[in-house]
């Protein structure tokens, strides 16, 4: 939609309310919007209500209530999402660099952080792909799909991947970490199955961590899932596909896939050295990292936020710059004295 006096574009997403659940979930995701106000968080312009004027008749039992719309204002997205570099990769157009893929993951570990660190620990529990909006013009910064380190460490020559931007979004699905002390205070077998019935509804299945299919008595139930959920979306984006996207495509159980632990590392060579060499070793090892089953195991928010700011400030994979020459004046000085 537009703004009539500037033609300025936004976008306007429209939650259909039909009963008080739905209402207090839809004010609760504007309310994420405002209560994590970061620079990787998809601000809240403005929010409000419309009922049609001729809602269809129907009889109102229990908590229904008359069909309304709660709508929710936020800036339009026009270089589209994460999800549509992964369709690059996936379709051999194209890659983002390790550079970019790095600042681009700094500022989405910093929105986890926000939502992990709050009292109480927030968790957005659908991160993927989709949800990433990406700005700065990214499609400039595209590299080929040709397997090599030093192609796909950084952008070309005069481009410069600072300019990026991650903004988080759809925070229908946000809300307080179930923590495994919570569960234990509500009665942690009943509780865990309303964890896991509401992950099956509000998780995107392919980004969903283990513990959201199945919460086994000694499981560890924190913000971590979007940790796990962070690790996924990086892999989609270095590779072109979810990580457990054989299941899907196989026919095959992703909920089994996902609890087996095993993530499957795909070759983009002939290669296993080849596939190795895509990535710089760094940016594959924080992404299994994050890929680790076990919760406990499973690096935090701030720990994956920490450890990719030290590869943006310090790209491990750079070459060193080379070693400066003596001056020239010293060196001519003594060459006349031998």
């Amino acid at each position: 939609m537009k703004e009539e006096r500037t033609g300025e574009a936004f976008a306007l997403k429209q939650v259909a309310v039909q009963s008080r659940a739905a209402r207090e979930a839809a004010e609760e995701e504007a309310a994420c919007h405002r209560r994590f106000a970061h620079p990787a968080v998809l601000p809240l312009l403005a929010v409000g209500t419309h009922t049609p004027l001729s809602p269809a008749a129907r009889p109102l039992r229990g908590d229904d209530l008359p069909l309304t719309h709660v709508l929710l204002l936020l800036p339009l997205a026009s270089e589209g999402s994460l999800q549509d570099v992964v369709d690059c990769v996936a379709r051999g157009e194209g890659r983002l660099g390790a550079d970019a893929l790095v600042l681009l993951f700094c500022q989405l570990a910093a929105a986890l952080r926000l939502l992990a660190q709050h009292a109480p620990p927030f968790a957005h529990r659908d991160v993927k792909p989709a949800n990433v909006l990406l700005g700065g013009g990214w499609r400039r910064l595209l590299l080929p799909c040709d397997g090599r380190v030093e192609t796909l460490a950084a952008p070309p020559a005069g481009l410069a991947a600072a300019s990026l931007t991650a903004r988080l979004c759809d925070f229908g699905s946000c809300r307080p970490a179930a923590t495994s002390e919570a569960l234990l205070a509500r009665g942690r077998a009943a509780a865990a199955a309303a964890e896991v019935e509401a992950a099956a509804a509000q998780c995107s299945a392919p980004y969903r961590a283990p513990e959201l299919f199945q919460l086994r008595d000694a499981a560890v139930l924190d913000a971590r899932v979007d940790v796990w959920a962070l690790g996924g979306t990086l892999y989609a984006a270095m590779y072109g596909c979810s990580p457990f996207e054989f299941a899907i495509q196989g026919g095959g159980s992703v909920a089994l896939a996902v609890l087996s632990g095993r993530v499957p590392w795909p070759a983009l060579g002939a290669s296993e050295a080849e596939r190795r060499r895509a990535y710089p070793p760094q940016l594959d090892a924080l992404a299994r990292e994050m890929l680790t089953a076990e919760v406990a195991l499973r690096p935090t928010a701030a720990e994956v936020c920490a450890r990719l700011e030290a590869m943006r400030d310090a790209p491990p994979w750079a070459a060193p710059p080379p070693a400066a020459a003596g001056p020239p004046a010293v060196a001519a000085w003594t060459a006349s004295f031998e």
